[in-house]
């Protein structure tokens, strides 16, 4: 997938995520990608954690791409958790960075 961090997508509030029909399929085409995907999450959650941070995360969903500014509060092998209990499906996550 092209990918420019400086695209802007269409913003979902995170309250909204729930009613989200995620991308079935993995968004990312290698190995090395989805290990930098990983890592950036995880520096995100502790940014989250640590010192209220959000960040930008871009995703697919059936409709198309989308972004959600947002603190993330855990990251497991299969989602993203953020406040309210509201999950993004790690394999639909493109992109992610510091706002």
């Amino acid at each position: 997938m092209n990918f420019s961090g400086n695209t802007h997508y269409p913003i979902i509030e995170k309250e909204n995520i729930a009613n989200i029909h995620f991308s079935k399929g993995e968004v990312l085409s290698s190995s090395s990608d989805m290990k930098a995907r990983t890592l950036a999450l995880s520096e995100a959650c502790r940014l989250g954690n640590e010192f209220q941070g959000k960040v930008r995360i871009i995703f697919m969903t059936e409709e198309g791409v989308r972004e959600v500014h947002t603190t993330i509060w855990n990251v497991s092998d299969e989602s993203v958790s953020l406040k309210g209990g509201v999950f993004i499906p790690m394999h639909t996550i493109i992109f992610v960075e510091r706002t």
